[in-house]
């Protein structure tokens, strides 16, 4: 386990947690049950998005961001530009994702494309793991795994039903 356990932190990450779940699934009754388009649902997500982040930005970072980030932002407009262009695209293909599979596939494929970034930083990069997060990322891929076997047995089970 971590040695600098925080429970700060790890409120904040359990409350993170809860709402990227809250997020989803309002997101995939907005695409799937609504039929809206990924565009339209950013329209009801993204206020209620940076409600929270700029409240909780300023309860706990203000002091910091004036301090040391704002002068960095300044100084650095077409990167940052260029960031929030690249978190637009990001947000714009995670509801696609979630309208044409589902939350569940988000998460899903999040999930293993953290596997395979931390493969591949140990092969081209020669990054070390720790034994904790090798068994982590094992436990992600095998659940990758099983999940997809279960979905494809059971379209198969579908398709062959009818022809009984």
């Amino acid at each position: 386990g971590e040695i600098n356990f925080a429970w700060g932190g790890t409120l904040f990450m359990l409350g993170s947690e809860v709402c990227e779940a809250m997020k989803l699934v309002l997101s995939q009754i907005l695409l799937q049950g609504l039929a809206m388009a990924p565009m339209q649902s950013l329209y009801y997500m993204t206020p209620a998005t940076i409600s929270f982040l700029v409240f909780f930005s300023v309860t706990t970072e203000s002091k910091l961001y004036v301090e040391n980030a704002l002068p960095i932002i300044i100084n650095n407009p077409g990167l940052f530009t260029i960031a929030a262009t690249l978190g637009f695209g990001v947000n714009l293909t995670s509801m696609a994702v979630v309208k044409l599979l589902s939350g569940l596939w988000l998460k899903i494929i999040v999930q293993a494309k953290g596997a395979v970034l931390m493969l591949m930083s140990v092969i081209l990069l020669g990054d070390t793991i720790t034994s904790v997060q090798l068994v982590g990322y094992a436990t992600c891929v095998t659940g990758f795994a099983y999940h997809t076997k279960l979905k494809l047995s059971s379209s198969k089970q579908r398709v062959e039903e009818p022809r009984k």
